[in-house]
């Protein structure tokens, strides 16, 4: 279930948004950034969204596959409702996931170049595949582990999902933290990006 998780969020994720994100640091470079500047519609959603790569789409059958394997040989099988909650986690996950993709994006108004945002969504995702579970069975990584979460969003957004999905989600307040990570996240994307277009020089300026 967790493998499963992965493979869809991160699949989806690098579909929709990676491929745009960083392809707004050469935009920023090379001046095309004007010409949606002055476009009718909202500068975030035409940067990153602009293009989908529909390539990593049978990734995402293939996670699909997995989770519905998962889902039927646990000790407790999924109800309908079920599988509805585990849909609407995955759908705060995605929205977790395209505020990193964004923030990283974002950067490129300083400092970040294409390479550097490879490099550093690489990483989060390396991260994001370690279940969090590894970090439970001694007590002493507790600290540990409460850091990552809190460090980085990408490990939340895949574990919180697979652990509710596999009913080993035990503290409730691991939801309430999942729902205000993304909340946080979206509104902090907002923020830098804003910030980055006001900053922003036209090649033409």
């Amino acid at each position: 279930l967790f493998q499963g998780s992965y493979l869809v969020l991160n699949s989806v994720v690098n579909g929709l948004f990676l491929n745009n994100a960083i392809d707004l640091a050469d935009r920023i470079r090379t001046g095309d950034l004007d010409t949606a500047l002055v476009q009718p519609v909202d500068e975030q959603f035409l940067l990153l969204c602009r293009r989908v790569d529909w390539a990593l789409f049978p990734q995402v059958l293939i996670g699909a596959i997995l989770i519905l394997r998962a889902a039927t040989h646990l000790p407790e099988p999924w109800t309908p409702l079920d599988g509805l909650a585990y849909a609407v986690l995955m759908g705060v996950a995605v929205v977790i996931l395209y505020s990193c993709a964004v923030l990283l994006a974002s950067t490129a108004f300083w400092l970040a170049t294409r390479d550097g945002l490879f490099d550093v969504w690489f990483v989060f995702m390396e991260v994001a595949r370690v279940p969090s579970d590894t970090l439970t069975a001694n007590p002493s990584l507790l600290p540990l582990r409460v850091a990552l979460f809190c460090a980085f969003p990408v490990l939340v957004a895949v574990n919180v999902p697979a652990r509710l999905g596999a009913r080993l989600l035990g503290n409730p307040w691991e939801i309430g933290f999942f729902f205000l990570t993304a909340a946080g996240s979206l509104i902090a994307a907002r923020w830098v990006f804003r910030r980055g277009l006001a900053s922003y020089q036209s090649a033409g300026g």
